[in-house]
């Protein structure tokens, strides 16, 4: 067997014990909270772990040093941690959608403005200048119709170009 394969089977080895460990203190994590714990040895010599005495048999209480006691208040307090969870995960959606919000409002401005811009070309170089009035009939501007024109478009782009 060569160098590497032996690194592969001792670090598999590693593996399953940490894999094992693990699973032994997660088998405990309950438990410490529990108000008691019990070992006992069974006929064939294993050692179990319960928060339940064994009715049969002869089991010792077991006190795991550093743990504390279950907190009376846990449900209110992850019931509060999930409310803030929610919040959050609320906050971000908004604010996901408050940005596409923006970036649209940001893109409809840029095309306002290159519209008013085109206007605004229009308005100075056609000495006749055509719009339609509120029944959709067209009608040329006069001088000082044009003149109006002309301050309100500047307004806008000044408004929307920024």
């Amino acid at each position: 067997m060569n160098a590497h394969a032996r690194q592969l089977i001792q670090a598999a080895g590693r593996a399953a014990l940490t894999g094992a460990l693990l699973g032994f203190i997660h088998l405990l994590a309950p438990a410490s909270h529990a108000a008691n714990l019990y070992k006992w040895v069974d006929e064939q010599g294993n050692v179990t772990y319960s928060q339940r005495k064994p009715p049969d048999r002869e089991s010792k209480s077991v006190v795991l040093r550093g743990v504390r006691p279950a907190d009376p208040n846990a449900r209110e307090k992850l019931d509060a941690l999930q409310d803030r969870l929610d919040t959050t995960r609320k906050d971000r959606e908004f604010a996901a959608t408050d940005a596409e919000s923006a970036r649209e409002y940001d893109r409809r401005n840029e095309e306002n403005c290159e519209i008013a811009r085109q206007n605004l070309r229009i308005l100075k170089t056609n000495a006749r200048v055509r719009t339609k009035d509120e029944n959709g009939e067209e009608q040329y501007l006069d001088q000082a119709g044009i003149e109006a024109k002309l301050q309100e478009t500047e307004r806008q782009i000044q408004e929307l170009c920024g």
